[in-house]
């Protein structure tokens, strides 16, 4: 599909134009410290290269203050009135083969969608005498369609991660709409309720989800990358009582665990200290298990006292799980195999951009080099305009069932 890209660098800026009737997509960034110049100097990039974008979304880091974000936001409408608008703050951002951390910075990612026109849906969530319910889901599921037609249809989600359940939203989303995929990210700013700002369409607000609903036939293609590999052997739970694991394969849990850390080398041994994993298998009904084969779940306590495991999720009797380990070489193999596999099920589709949602806990926190996880999505995309930012937990599908992850790089790519 023929596309117009423009690539965006402080240093170097360059643009490649094509013909407008197709999709068309533009990124770039601002790392001024005061937000409506950040606004200005990216509306003035967007100008020279793309026209009437119908969707704008906006990342942003370092910017708190309230006036100066509705100050910049409202330039951004008045410059774009007809375009769809989400955003949310984060830790760092992303924009093409820049991860941009410990830096105030703002990032543009602007598409036009010929074949749709993009919607942006706030979703709130509500506790009733009858469970979860989402304020403005019957509105979205109605842009959805049944789950027959979501075949074309794509959501991307931002969200507050103090106000929204994201687990117990993608649980009723897989079960109502099985096939329609989720990616995104909640946002990682703030460190208490009511401190998020998340941008829908002319408002800024501090809770729910800004929801992107596309209904697209250009090709979407989704990729998780948990960056965990297994170790010692898959094994079933054969007792456990909500989040905690007390007995594997009939056998005490903890005795498991120390069974599979004995056999490891020295080295492994060392980064399994710095954080132990789980994965939890998607499906029982293989023979065999390996690379996403596994829901990644973090182990949060091994407590030899008492005999258990806890894990941040809860598991149950006949579940097959097995330990898995972190590190640096694992999440850049992982990555880097799960983009080539994507490319290759998706040929002859090319991609022309890219939204990437990675953990706050990767970057310069697992990787010894800067730009780690962007740089390998342009060398394996191509140079492309990606956009994104770093998580405070990371929304995407695995074996076409939608997750919230840790630790994970969720990314998208459209042709």
């Amino acid at each position: 599909m023929m596309l117009a890209v423009m690539l965006e660098s402080d240093l170097n800026p360059s643009s490649v134009l094509m013909p407008s009737q197709m999709n068309q997509f533009f990124t770039c960034h601002s790392t001024h410290r005061d937000f409506p110049q950040a606004v200005r100097e990216c509306l003035a990039k967007m100008r020279d290269g793309l026209q009437e974008p119908n969707l704008v979304i906006w990342f942003y880091s370092g910017h708190a203050d309230d006036e100066a974000m509705a100050e910049g936001l409202t330039e951004a409408v008045l410059a774009y009135p007809d375009a769809a608008m989400a955003g949310c703050d984060s830790m760092a951002t992303i924009c093409n083969e820049w991860e941009l951390e410990e830096t105030v910075a703002l990032v543009v990612w602007a598409a036009r969608f010929e074949d749709c026109r993009p919607e942006v849906v706030h979703l709130q969530y509500q506790r009733t005498n009858e469970g979860a319910a989402f304020a403005g889901f019957p509105s979205l599921l109605d842009q959805v369609g049944d789950a027959g037609s979501a075949s074309h249809r794509f959501l991307i989600a931002l969200a507050d991660p103090f106000t929204f359940p994201m687990d117990l939203f993608l649980n009723r989303l897989n079960e109502e709409h099985p096939g329609l995929k989720v990616s995104g990210g909640m946002a990682s700013a703030a460190n208490s309720p009511g401190d998020t700002r998340l941008i829908i369409n002319r408002q800024i607000v501090n809770h729910g989800a800004a929801i992107i609903v596309l209904d697209t036939q250009t090709t979407v293609a989704t990729v998780v990358s948990q960056g965990c590999r297994p170790i010692g052997h898959p094994l079933v739970i054969t007792k456990a009582e909500r989040n905690q694991i007390f007995e594997l394969g009939g056998h005490p849990a903890v005795e498991q665990f120390l069974k599979v850390y004995q056999e490891l080398p020295t080295t492994e041994q060392r980064i399994l200290q710095n954080g132990l994993h789980l994965g939890v298998a998607i499906s029982e009904y293989r023979e065999k298990f390996g690379y996403g084969d596994f829901l990644i779940r973090n182990v949060m306590q091994v407590n030899q006292m008492e005999g258990v495991i806890v894990v941040n999720d809860f598991l149950r009797v006949g579940q097959t799980v097995q330990f898995h380990l972190r590190d640096d070489n694992s999440a850049d193999f992982d990555l880097r195999q799960l983009l080539k596999a994507s490319l290759s099920e998706w040929a002859p589709a090319v991609p022309a951009a890219g939204l990437v949602f990675t953990c706050n806990g990767r970057g310069l926190n697992l990787f010894p080099d800067p730009h780690h996880d962007a740089a390998l999505i342009q060398q394996q995309l191509g140079k492309i305009p990606v956009a994104g930012f770093f998580a405070a937990g990371e929304v995407g599908a695995v074996n076409s069932r939608n997750f919230i992850h840790g630790f994970t790089a969720s990314v998208v790519w459209f042709s």
